[in-house]
């Protein structure tokens, strides 16, 4: 009973089979006929420049007592809800 599927499936797929061979060898020849006709030394440009300036990091004033008070909030146990 495999065999008479796997035959039949095979009957299925040899259009499919022959739609994509000739599709590869129309794609071959096509590659073949851009390498013979160009010079391709250089396939990749050089990474641009950075178009952004780093500056130096500034620390935030005033946050420090918020943030630990919602640390505390978040350690405690009893505390549902912050905010």
């Amino acid at each position: 009973m495999q065999r008479e599927v796997d035959v039949a499936e095979q009957r299925l797929l040899k259009p499919f089979d022959y739609k994509f061979g000739k599709n590869v060898t129309k794609m071959l020849q096509e590659i073949n006929d851009h390498v013979s006709k160009g010079a391709f030394k250089k396939v990749a440009e050089s990474k641009p420049s950075a178009s952004v300036v780093v500056r130096p990091e500034e620390q935030p004033i005033g946050l420090e007592s918020t943030i630990e008070k919602v640390w505390s909030c978040i350690v405690d146990k009893d505390v549902g809800i912050i905010g």
